[in-house]
């Protein structure tokens, strides 16, 4: 029988916070944010590169310790990072940090039409490889054939997971039927706003002084 992926996290938590150790006790808010810059490297080419932050917020007692690791490096540190895969991306050069590793999987993660899952996960050899609390990781990233479409991304705890917000990801003809949509322009306002000013002050610069 398959478990739904809520029902495991909720059991996850709960272990963590009901765990028979008395050095296991503590409770999270888990959270993540991701910086996404994308750059133009010519060629039709973009480079992607990915930051993520554990803002997980402790509730009480994550200074304690699961298996003499402390919580916000183990249980609540971020175990893994995923995205949405479209075949069609052209996606090449893939970069994981040390101690993780990248790779594309068949699952739909996120039922998208069309999609698989690009997961980078720290090392099980490691315990303390993932982003602790109130830490940042670089070096997730690959290089794509298409400019940025705004798309899910999820993170994952050594005690549950957690799916927050959305990220640059390419905007590939799979990734637009999917529902992708594109990452916006910035405004014009406060380009017009500035020609404005400009404007007015060449304007005022061609003013005719008045005689005294």
């Amino acid at each position: 029988m398959k478990i739904p992926r809520m029902t495991l996290v909720s059991l996850a938590t709960a272990l963590g916070l009901f765990a028979s150790s008395a050095h296991a006790r503590y409770s999270t808010d888990p959270a993540a944010v991701v910086a996404d810059p994308v750059v133009n490297l010519g060629g039709g080419q973009w480079s992607y590169q990915y930051i993520v932050t554990n803002t997980t917020v402790c509730r009480f007692d994550c200074g304690n310790t699961v298996g003499g690791i402390p919580i916000g490096q183990g249980a609540a540190s971020i175990r893994s990072f995923s995205s949405p895969y479209f075949e069609d991306a052209g996606i090449t050069a893939l970069m994981a940090p040390a101690g993780w590793t990248v790779a594309i999987t068949d699952a739909n993660s996120f039922e998208l039409l069309g999609a698989k899952t690009l997961v980078w996960t720290a090392s099980v050899l490691d315990p303390i490889a993932g982003i602790a609390l109130g830490a940042s990781k670089a070096g997730f990233g690959y290089q794509a054939g298409f400019a940025a479409g705004k798309g899910p991304f999820s993170t994952t705890l050594g005690n549950g997971g957690v799916f927050v917000g959305d990220l640059a990801i390419p905007w590939s003809p799979m990734a637009i039927s999917a529902g992708i949509t594109p990452v916006p322009e910035p405004s014009s306002a406060p380009l017009l706003a500035l020609g404005l000013a400009a404007g007015l002050i060449w304007q005022r610069r061609r003013l005719p002084r008045r005689s005294a």
